[in-house]
């Protein structure tokens, strides 16, 4: 999330290295690199070669919604393992639990198909003194 965020920020347009957003977001950059691939084959960010190269956002941040980006790595939402388990005993308690927990993760992941990476930009003093920090510089 913070590569995306980073993309859609400091980009304007132009490639970004992944060693600038490494020291940017404070990452270690093999770890970035990892990531990038992921993002890549999911289809939001695209990587350039060369000496100019880097990554940017594959489509308009405005098009990018959160839930893209949660699930490119595979956010284990899914309580299919409470079922499970080595003999029968406790089903009713975990069939509870998993009923709860279904249900927690459908409520707190449906928003995330409809905000879309700018929408995070405001919601914190941090972002607004990130833009107030970019306009002025």
């Amino acid at each position: 999330m913070l590569a995306l965020v980073d993309l859609a920020l400091f980009s304007g347009g132009r490639p970004l290295q992944a060693r600038q957003i490494a020291e940017r977001q404070g990452i270690p950059k093999q770890y970035l690199d990892q990531l990038m691939m992921d993002l890549k084959k999911a289809g939001l960010v695209l990587s350039l070669r060369g000496r100019q190269g880097g990554y940017q956002l594959a489509r308009p941040a405005n098009t990018i919604t959160l839930w893209e980006a949660i699930a490119t790595f595979g956010v284990p939402i899914d309580s299919g393992r409470f079922l499970h388990t080595r003999g029968g005993r406790g089903q009713t308690g975990r069939k509870i639990v998993k009923q709860f927990w279904d249900a927690a993760c459908t409520n707190s992941v449906r928003p995330t198909n409809s905000i879309a990476l700018p929408a995070m930009f405001g919601t914190t003093t941090v972002w607004s003194s990130l833009r107030f920090d970019m306009s002025a510089g």
